[in-house]
């Protein structure tokens, strides 16, 4: 099973919301956020919250 690291392209799907519940945003209209890690396409937090993960595990 492969493992999402540094250079690993990823595809995710998400729903960001704000502590009172209110969605600010979303990929359920835009469709799926595809980018490589490592290469500062999206916040270095996002990036260390999947490195490590396989495959569908959330």
């Amino acid at each position: 099973m492969d493992f999402a690291q540094q250079g690993s392209t990823v595809t995710i799907s998400y729903i960001g919301t704000l502590d009172n519940g209110r969605i600010f945003e979303s990929t359920e209209e835009s469709g799926p956020l595809t980018f490589t890690i490592g290469t500062d396409q999206v916040f270095a937090a996002l990036e260390q919250a999947i490195i490590g993960m396989a495959a569908g595990s959330f």
